[in-house]
This record gives C-alpha cells, sequence and structure tokens, in this order.
C-alpha cells in the first residue's frame, strides 16, 4: 500500500515519544497533562491501523 511505510514510521516516532514521556515522568522530571488519553489514543490509532492492515492483506 502506498505510503504505509511512512506512516508505519511515525506511528512508531510517536510511540518512542510516548515512552520517552513516559520514562520523564516517571522520574518526576516532567509533568505530563492528560498523558492517559494520550496514551489511549496512540493505542486506538494503532488498532486502526493493524485493522486496515488485516483487511489490505
Amino acid at each position: 500500500m502506498e505510503g504505509l511505510d511512512k506512516v508505519l514510521s511515525e506511528l512508531k516516532a510517536q510511540g518512542r515519544n510516548l515512552n520517552q514521556l513516559t520514562t520523564l515522568a516517571n522520574m518526576g522530571k516532567v509533568t505530563v497533562v492528560y498523558g492517559d488519553r494520550l496514551a489511549e489514543s496512540y493505542g486506538q490509532v494503532s488498532e486502526q491501523l493493524l485493522h486496515l492492515l488485516r483487511e489490505v492483506n
């Protein structure tokens, strides 16, 4: 599927950023506002992408 590599690359980068924020928040170095919503939204996007990939393949 055209453009999928770019989407997957961006999603992975967002996941890494989310993990870094989580680590810093757990260390007390930053305060993440609405972090639960952010993580939930990221999970929903990931699930929707997996569903799309299954439909295409």
